[in-house]
């Protein structure tokens, strides 16, 4: 959800329903105050005005409604938060989970804090350094805390599809011990859905419920259709991922024994005949001698022939003279 509230409760109640229809398994708010986490008044930058900031701020006497809205809809609402107050108020719901935005990432004394409620938490990556991730893993680690997942990110809004790297997932993944996620802020739902592929065992994108709307966070979120587009997609990679054992199906069995080869006779072989590699070829279906290099090669020629054998005959072992 982010800012995409636009500072209304009814919006933030129809953004929820809208995760929820769309086949999300939770929904995250940014629970912060312009005032508290902005050190100037900077007119010139949106991200550090307070008077435009404060229309998207996220009303933490909000909280209760939308968390036991959440909870009839049977979707997870949690939040990042900016500050101690945000996290103790939080609390008091006791919120299943954290996250920390890459922009966060720095804020160690914060940090802490929020690793020492014991909650897993969602660590964005998104414009830091690995030796910056692992700084703030210690920070949480140090409060005792090892429930964190870390989520690939690109701190651009939106994102250009040659700067996601998807494939410092599999970095992550040699480098850390914990698992892996994707932040992503591009307009395609393609790089989700790959992300999963990667490894990534969360997905974190932002909702709108039109693109068009003003505020910070509309112009690179996902309208709730494509946002259900790309669940889908990732729903069926998830289970087109299946087992790490290459297994052969019973549905695979009969493809198989049609779809294999024999070997066949190339020529009409009479009885009696000694046969020779230049008499035989390979063919569907997979009724006789397996066309392995040493029958192909070494066991089938030099055998005679019990029967007489038609060109294109699928030749088995009871056709020659001896069985292997």
């Amino acid at each position: 959800m982010g800012a995409n509230h636009n500072g209304s409760i009814k919006m933030a109640k129809n953004l929820i329903d809208k995760a929820k229809w769309a086949g999300a398994d939770a929904i995250k708010i940014q629970t912060w105050q312009a005032k508290k986490f902005i050190s100037m008044h900077n007119e010139k930058q949106e991200w550090l005005n307070i008077n435009y900031l404060k229309k998207y701020e996220f009303k933490l006497d909000w909280l209760e409604e939308l968390i036991e809205y959440s909870n009839k809809r049977k979707i997870i609402l949690f939040s990042t938060p900016s500050d101690y107050e945000d996290c103790d108020i939080l609390e008091e719901f006791n919120t299943p989970l954290y996250k920390w935005g890459g922009v966060q990432i720095t804020d160690h004394p914060k940090l802490k804090y929020i690793a020492s409620k014991g909650k897993l938490i969602l660590l964005s990556s998104g414009g830091s350094s690995i030796e910056e991730i692992k700084e703030a893993i210690g920070v949480i680690e140090g409060q005792g805390n090892r429930k964190i997942l870390i989520l690939q990110c690109t701190t651009m809004y939106p994102s250009e599809i040659d700067t996601i790297d998807l494939n410092v997932i599999k970095t992550f993944k040699k480098v850390f011990s914990y698992p892996i996620g994707y932040s992503g802020h591009s307009l395609s739902i393609f790089p989700a859905i790959a992300s999963v592929a990667l490894g990534a065992c969360v997905v974190e994108k932002h909702l709108t419920i039109n693109r068009n709307l003003e505020g910070p966070d509309h112009p690179f979120a996902m309208q709730p259709e494509e946002f259900k587009m790309m669940v889908d997609g990732i729903k069926i990679v998830e289970k087109a991922l299946g087992s790490k054992n290459k297994t052969i199906y019973p549905e695979e069995k009969k493809n198989i024994s049609q779809g294999r080869r024999s070997i066949m006779a190339k020529v009409d072989i009479p009885k009696g005949t000694i046969i020779t590699q230049d008499m035989l070829d390979t063919a569907r279906p997979a009724s006789g001698i397996k066309p392995t290099l040493e029958n192909f090669e070494k066991k089938v020629p030099r055998k005679k022939a019990l029967i007489n054998i038609k060109s294109k005959d699928i030749i088995r072992w009871d056709m020659l003279n001896g069985t292997d």
